[in-house]
């Protein structure tokens, strides 16, 4: 190690420990995650054969075939499951059902491999009828009438299982391909202070003042870490003490904007880009009948509705050619200005 060149050894102490802890977590996740699917569809296909075991209670019992099928077929609706069969208690079928689209396999070891079969007795419980008060607790007595198995493919997990392992594997190639092109970066460099002044210089160049550099080492690259620091909070105070004349100076000018408003003898109605009102002077709101509380949020036309008395008909705002084109617009015809109540005024 000690006459290999800095790059290689960086190279080398980047990679060899990441290669170690990439596969240790790639092998330990996959596995697990391999192990938590065959787990799940184990689960999966022993609730379905423990809930369907019930419902198959009186179509064994009364032999009848047509509600066994049903039943079946209803559970073939389940993901995974391509087959249910019902047997009695000596292991006469009584209803068999298979899944129609479920593809056959070449040979029986491929069909067993990929098949789980999951069974759960069919039982037969007598509720005890109380016809006098006891203390004593009751058993219900139990009979078993008997099997319901389900058939449960595992093609869709192990299809799943193959993903899980060719993502696990692209995830490795992946993290060593971005460490290696890191490290090599991080290997043409002569030291870690250089590399962190020159972040935290491209951090501030950039606009992003929160970042400081981690002081701690000797000598000139001392100085100027402790230098980098004190610029980038002085750059900071300064930002801070700009943003709050700003904010300031936009409030006086919004009150005073605001006061003008208020006091002008036309009125005044704003609305945002898509024609939704914002704001109405007090005059809009006599003019128009409409309160701001009410009116705000609601589209123009609804509040302001002008009548060309040239033709007696009502005519809407053209606000879209004003932000299209962003100029103003003016009637010379004569209109009427349609209020809430109903009233109407003569406008320019």
């Amino acid at each position: 190690m000690k006459n290999l060149s800095i790059r290689t050894q960086v190279l080398l102490v980047a990679l060899l420990p990441l290669l170690v802890i990439a596969l240790l977590l790639t092998g330990h996740f996959t596995t697990h995650r391999v192990r938590e699917l065959d787990r799940a569809l184990n689960e999966h296909g022993q609730a379905i054969a423990r809930q369907l075991a019930p419902a198959c209670e009186y179509g064994v019992f009364a032999g009848n075939r047509e509600i066994l099928a049903r039943l079946g077929e209803a559970a073939l609706r389940e993901t995974d499951v391509v087959g249910v069969t019902v047997t009695d208690d000596l292991g006469a079928v009584l209803a068999q059902v298979v899944r129609g689209d479920q593809p056959m396999m070449a040979t029986a070891a491929a069909a067993a491999s990929l098949m789980l079969t999951f069974r759960a007795p069919i039982e037969r419980s007598e509720v005890p009828v109380e016809d006098f008060q006891d203390t004593a607790p009751h058993v219900a007595a139990t009979q078993q009438l008997g099997w319901v198995m389900v058939d449960v493919s595992r093609a869709n997990t192990v299809t799943r299982q193959r993903q899980v392992l060719v993502e696990s594997l692209m995830i490795v190639f992946g993290v060593l391909a971005i460490t290696t092109v890191l490290a090599w970066r991080l290997a043409r460099n002569i030291s870690g202070p250089v590399i962190q002044l020159t972040r935290a210089v491209d951090t501030l160049r950039a606009g992003d003042l929160s970042g400081r550099v981690v002081t701690g080492s000797g000598g000139e690259l001392g100085r100027l870490e402790q230098g980098v620091n004190a610029m980038a909070e002085a750059l900071a105070d300064a930002r801070r003490r700009e943003q709050q004349h700003a904010d300031d100076t936009l409030f006086h000018e919004r009150m005073r904007a605001q006061v003008t408003l208020q006091s002008i003898g036309d009125g005044v109605i704003t609305t945002d880009a898509g024609g939704y009102i914002l704001y109405m002077n007090p005059v809009a709101e006599e003019l128009s009948g409409w309160q701001l509380a009410d009116a705000e949020g609601r589209p123009l036309a609804e509040v302001f509705r002008v009548i060309d008395e040239r033709v007696a008909q009502e005519r809407a705002y053209p606000l879209y050619l004003c932000v299209r084109d962003g100029r103003t617009l003016r009637h010379g015809n004569r209109h009427s200005l349609l209020r809430k109540d109903g009233r109407r005024f003569s406008i320019q």
